[in-house]
């Protein structure tokens, strides 16, 4: 059977992200009681992001390469890594990365760079990583553990493992055109992901080849 078939979900969120993904306090919080100090719990949940807000955050280190890139096209195809997100730049979800070549530090949306990560082709459950992207011809080049060959995957059959934060690119759904998301579960039988929306906490069934990784 092919290893995809057995995708787990995230684990339940804990207490403290479930009252928060509720609009309610921390555990132990009353809002008219004497104990505790809701003050307090109040502005500590006013400063944490929502559960699967902190989910939409690519990881620190993960490596990345440039695309599409209009004012300097000559960086197209760098390979860098991700700093941190910009906090300047709201929710236009720009990253600050570090180039391998130069070092230079930039800040690029998430439109204008591919991560680089561990990927299974969904015909054969063979597996490799993403050494660069091929947009024009949607796919993507594939570093195959199985045959040590540099491989074009097709974005159609190329599968992110859950967890991974993905732009959504290629629906006709104004709503999820252009959005950020997460992948909670692998559906591999009809090529689709699970995905759940930065901003609205929407979820809706994706084709793999409608986002960006």
């Amino acid at each position: 059977m092919h290893p995809l078939f057995h995708v787990d979900y995230y684990p339940p969120p804990s207490p403290e992200e479930a009252s928060l993904l509720q609009g309610q306090g921390p555990p132990g919080f009353s809002a008219g009681g004497g104990g505790g100090r809701p003050q307090q719990q109040q502005q500590q949940q006013q400063q944490q992001p929502a559960y699967e807000q902190r989910r939409c955050v690519i990881p620190q280190n993960s490596r990345v390469v440039l695309k599409n890139l209009v004012k300097k096209p000559e960086l197209n195809g760098c390979v860098g890594v991700l700093v941190a997100p910009d906090a300047r730049s709201g929710p236009t979800r720009r990253y600050k990365l570090t180039l391998d070549d130069d070092g230079l530090v930039m800040a690029v949306k998430q439109a204008n760079f591919t991560q680089l990560l561990a990927v299974t082709h969904a015909d054969d459950g063979r597996s490799g990583t993403i050494l660069d992207v091929e947009d024009d011809v949607r796919g993507y080049l594939v570093d195959c553990k199985r045959t040590g060959d540099e491989e074009f995957w097709a974005a159609s059959d190329t599968v992110a493992p859950r967890g991974t934060v993905v732009l959504v690119s290629r629906v006709n759904s104004d709503d999820w055109r252009d959005s950020i998301a997460f992948i909670e579960h692998v559906d591999l039988s009809n090529r689709r992901y699970r995905l759940v929306q930065q901003d609205s906490l929407h979820r809706a069934n994706i084709r793999f080849g409608a986002v960006d990784l």
